[in-house]
């Protein structure tokens, strides 16, 4: 095959929009793993040269589905943090999309040029113009589809159910037409129906992936807002519990006063002090061990520091917040349960070392940006892959759940993470904007 030198710039920048079309579907889809993704762009370039090499070869259409498959999906497992089946759906969307539109550029081609089609379609192999049009067709269908989306996001659901509920009726349509078309030859309304049978099928599927990405993100939610709702109880259940003791003191005081004054005139100054002391230390527990401002904050910070100090581990806290935070009860759960969750399991794993177990939190408002800072002691083993750190617990293998949880909240907040260490100390610090529309 004879590559002139207009077909080689051609089919540059033909890759390069194909190259452009795959990141706009995973950035539309996917969460991006922001530990690693400075370096995607080596993924993207690496796809890049891969659709150069399939246009200079001349491969025939479908001959590289399966490479094509295998290489989305490879960059969707490294750069982006959503369940396997996510990746895989949204990695077929692209291939099959993809293919709907080359068999649509091949029609227009033929049509408008007065051009032969192949009787045989594994032989078929796309010229310079076909391509462009393919290419066309792909960007403006993928355009379709994150507006498809934008639909559902922004609430209108009429439009898109009627828009979705097209697709499956459409594969349901064209796959009878081509089980009951009685062919001899590959004509061109067999081409078509190929390519529209392929088409309303990526519809479909991304009609399933679109439905995947809701029903995981609500199933945790609802487990999230389960746990959060127990949380509250509990505080709730505490605090009453620690008013009705402070108003039967307040209710004694008159008699404890007398009793130490009693003491006092006697010159009974060693039983007065013990008194004052024991009395002292039954008042202390009353009052919440965080008091940062937020009553939602304390009632995260409290159930954590809670199981913290029920293994012996020094919890010091330092929260000064608003009333009010911009940002969703979900989300500062997940940020900060997981964040103290982390740093529990990582001063539980020192069991046996002689070395002090603590816990330190900060937080508060810096320049319209809520900053949060955990430091924890740990046992000095960091488990890192291509960058990426990964949570060991206790007793498990490495899993990398709860730093990718509190990166999906980050992100949502348009803020920054970063994540240091010494021989002892463990530190993750976050900053999340304060912007009500995030």
């Amino acid at each position: 095959m004879t590559i002139t030198l207009q077909d080689f710039f051609t089919y540059f920048f033909l890759s390069i929009a194909e190259t452009i079309i795959l990141h706009q579907l995973l950035v539309s889809f996917l969460n991006k793993n922001t530990l690693i993704f400075e370096k995607y762009f080596v993924g993207l370039f690496g796809y890049f040269i891969f659709q150069m090499i399939t246009y200079f070869i001349g491969c025939p259409l479908f001959s590289t589905a399966i490479y094509y498959f295998i290489f989305t999906s490879i960059i969707a497992t490294i750069f982006f943090m959503d369940s396997t089946e996510i990746k895989i759906i949204a990695s077929s969307l692209f291939v099959m999309l993809n293919y709907s539109c080359k068999i649509f550029g091949v029609l227009v081609a033929t049509l408008t040029h007065n051009l032969t089609l192949s009787l045989l379609p594994s032989q078929m192999i796309l010229n310079a113009k076909a391509e462009i049009i393919a290419c066309i067709f792909f960007l403006i269908c993928v355009r379709i589809i994150i507006y498809c989306r934008h639909l559902r996001l922004k609430n209108n659901l009429i439009t898109y159910s009627i828009i979705i509920c097209i697709f499956p009726a459409a594969v349901l349509f064209l796959a009878t037409r081509l089980f009951l078309h009685r062919l001899t030859v590959f004509n061109l309304t067999f081409y078509f129906e190929i390519g529209c049978l392929l088409f309303f099928t990526s519809l479909a599927l991304f009609y399933l992936l679109d439905k995947t990405v809701v029903i995981k993100e609500s199933s945790e939610k609802s487990a999230l807002m389960e746990n959060l709702m127990h949380i509250q109880e509990q505080y709730y259940s505490k605090l009453e519990d620690s008013q009705k003791e402070i108003a039967s003191m307040r209710h004694d005081m008159k008699n404890h006063l007398g009793c130490i004054q009693s003491m006092l005139e006697s010159d009974h100054y060693a039983e007065a002090k013990d008194y004052i002391t024991d009395l002292y230390a039954k008042s202390t527990h009353l009052s919440s061990p965080v008091q940062s401002g937020n009553v939602m904050v304390d009632i995260i910070l409290n159930q954590s520091l809670s199981k913290m100090s029920s293994h012996n581990i020094t919890c010091q806290v330092n929260a000064i917040l608003p009333p009010t935070l911009p940002i969703n009860n979900l989300d500062l759960c997940i940020l900060l349960g997981n964040l103290l969750d982390n740093a529990l399991e990582a001063c539980n794993r020192m069991e046996g070392s002689s070395e002090e177990r603590f816990v330190t939190l900060n937080m508060c408002i810096k320049k319209e940006m809520l900053y949060i800072r955990v430091a924890n002691s740990f046992d000095g083993i960091v488990n890192v892959t291509n960058n990426i750190y990964h949570t060991v617990k206790k007793g498990q293998y490495i899993c990398g759940i709860g730093l990718s949880n509190i990166h999906k909240v980050v992100n949502k907040y348009h803020g920054e993470m970063d994540i240091s260490y010494t021989d002892e100390i463990f530190t993750v610090s976050t900053l999340l904007g304060l912007d009500s529309d995030a």
